[in-house]
């Protein structure tokens, strides 16, 4: 065989395998297609299924976009000096669904549960990510209007009736995005759902509570149908610049009183932790000394932090490498995660329901495909000339990668791989479907004290979680990156 014809055949061998990868849970919904379908389904559960579903979606949609225009005008009206902070918005949306629920128990002192609260802890929790996401945009295609606007006497109600027109695509993406994250949700309709089970919560009961893997497969393929809706229209590249850009920008059309929003806003989220520190802790601490039921599953969490970190950046190097050098930018592009339903049908058709396997399977699924597209594809993008400028020049792929990629990107991926490692840590989703003893992390176990309105103990094991979990992957964060 000819050297170049053997390694195309080698090239195309790689590729299929880690395209087939990539999409596998997909796959394996469409090799079970005729195996496991299964049409005989109770047809007023799945509308009532269907129907709240649509309700949360709308709801979700509509609390984040109108707590987020709040937020936007809050950044809008920093000044100067505390507007390179405006990330600040977004931690709330990239912290763990735990603390977010923790959140609300420590203002609520009893849950209704049902679609209300469904919709009001996942608007509340994307409106930061929604207001930051337009304060963004405004700063890079608007804000250029006000000058000429404030020249020509328009008031603060005419300029921004006029420019809802021009950040319409914002609006769609954002409305786009809090409905794909509300199909994509279960950690909050599981805790806050009671009867208004969504399609999420529908196949996880089928799967573990009456193992009904055909039905769960039946009703995962129309949420499926809708999250590829979802996914067709969205924009998922987002091109901003450096938040330094922004430092000498002044908004004219906001008022001060709009900071109020932002305010209450981050001390909703900040109050939990520091409540976790004092009362909250007080009462843990002898459950702590005593149930050694806790200090097992604070130890496996903790091994699961610093584990999840060194996977995370394997993976991410790998698909670093994957990404231009086997032409595999497109199906990373529209690489999407799968929602937790989804994965459970996917894993649970190959017996893989009660593993650490699986389970870390389900993790690279549920997390990668969001913080690839956040934190490396523009970076991957700016490289991909400077590659084929430097294949002209004789480089080859591994040379390219190791002399110019990795020095660039090794403190970007390692920070991905903490955050990553977080998400793992405190997920409470994917042991309650894939751990035969769920309640062995730490996690799940705040959860359930949560559910049970142990709340001051709850708080005070979650806040220690925090303590621990940022300090320990951060740490490794830092100390890699120092020895890098």
């Amino acid at each position: 065989m000819e050297p170049n014809k053997k390694k195309s055949i080698i090239f195309f061998t790689i590729k299929t395998f880690v395209f087939v990868f990539l999409f596998f849970p997909f796959f394996l919904l469409l090799g079970s297609f005729l195996k496991d379908l299964n049409l005989s389904l109770d047809f007023f559960e799945l509308v009532l299924a269907i129907k709240n579903t649509g309700i949360q979606v709308a709801g979700t949609l509509v609390v984040s976009i109108l707590i987020g225009s709040g937020l936007f005008f809050s950044l809008l009206a920093l000044n100067d000096k505390w507007k390179k902070f405006s990330w600040v918005c977004i931690v709330p949306f990239l912290l763990p669904p735990l603390y977010i629920i923790s959140s609300f128990y420590s203002f609520i002192s009893f849950i209704n549960l049902g679609n209300f609260f469904v919709i009001l802890v996942q608007g509340v929790s994307l409106s930061g990510y929604v207001g930051f996401y337009f304060y963004r945009y405004y700063l890079e295609s608007q804000v250029k209007h006000e000058s000429m606007a404030k020249a020509f006497g328009a008031s603060f109600f005419t300029y921004w009736k006029a420019q809802f027109k021009d950040m319409r695509p914002a609006l769609l993406n954002m409305a786009l995005f809090c409905g794909f994250f509300s199909l994509t949700s279960f950690s909050i309709p599981l805790m806050f759902g009671g009867l208004d089970s969504n399609l999420e919560i529908i196949i996880f009961e089928k799967l573990r509570f009456g193992f009904k893997l055909g039905e769960a497969f039946s009703i995962s393929l129309i949420q499926i149908s809708l999250l590829l809706i979802f996914e067709f229209f969205r924009d998922n590249k987002i091109n901003f610049r450096p938040f330094s850009s922004e430092k000498k920008i002044l908004s004219l059309y906001t008022k001060k009183h709009f900071l109020l929003i932002l305010f209450v806003y981050l001390v909703f989220f900040a109050w939990p932790f520091f409540n976790g520190l004092t009362q909250g802790f007080y009462s843990f601490f002898p459950v702590l000394i005593q149930e050694t039921s806790v200090q097992e599953a604070l130890f496996n969490s903790v091994k699961l932090l610093i584990f999840s970190y060194f996977i995370f950046m394997l993976l991410f190097i790998s698909l670093s490498y994957f990404f231009f050098f086997l032409n595999l930018s497109f199906f990373l592009l529209i690489w999407v995660s799968p929602s937790v339903g989804l994965l459970g049908v996917s894993l649970w058709s190959l017996n893989m329901e009660s593993s650490y396997f699986s389970l870390f399977l389900g993790y690279f699924y549920l997390f990668m495909p969001a913080l690839f597209k956040l934190g490396l594809v523009n970076d991957l993008e700016f490289f991909e000339n400077r590659y084929q400028i430097a294949r002209t020049m004789g480089s080859s792929p591994s040379l390219f990668f190791k002399k110019i990629m990795w020095p660039f990107l090794f403190s970007k991926i390692s920070l991905l791989s903490s955050v990553g490692a977080f998400w793992v840590y405190l997920d409470f989703s994917l042991p309650r479907y894939f751990a035969d003893n769920a309640q062995s992390f730490a996690s799940v176990m705040v959860q359930s004290w949560l559910g049970a309105y142990r709340y001051y103990e709850a708080s005070g094991f979650l806040t220690l979680l925090m303590v621990i979990g940022f300090l320990g992957v951060f740490g490794v964060n830092r100390l890699v990156n120092a020895k890098n």
